[in-house]
């Protein structure tokens, strides 16, 4: 493996978490089967190509505010590969649900999510 190759790897492999924005207390969670009859639309992520070089593949777990209004307000990362976590938050960033109603009312919830990333022979 080159020396270029070999730097680019370890920094993508040891990049930072992302950012992370706290999910508000007392805010309802929701199975994930629960959303997935709701879903409006939902982007598929893009392979690193880094990571399909490197031939990592896992999964990506996320949990993701849910606002009122059915959109994706803020994601916080459980864990999964570093390499694959900028594709995952993209995607999922993109997601709309239907929104969800409790008494009657459009509310936010908090759902786990799970993005797999698998690599085809």
């Amino acid at each position: 493996m080159s020396s270029l190759k070999f730097a680019t790897l370890a920094v993508v492999f040891l990049m930072p978490v992302l950012a992370q924005q706290a999910i508000p207390a007392g805010t309802p969670r929701v199975a994930v089967a629960t959303l997935n009859g709701k879903v409006v639309s939902k982007t598929a992520p893009v392979y690193p190509p880094a990571a399909k070089e490197a031939h990592v593949q896992g999964v990506v777990k996320l949990d993701a505010l849910i606002g009122a209004d059915g959109r994706v307000q803020s994601l916080q990362v459980l864990e999964g590969p570093a390499i694959l976590i900028p594709a995952a938050t993209d995607a999922v960033r993109q997601w709309v649900y239907q929104p969800v109603q409790l008494n009657g009312q459009p509310t936010a919830v908090v759902t786990t999510i799970e993005v797999n990333f698998t690599l085809l022979n």
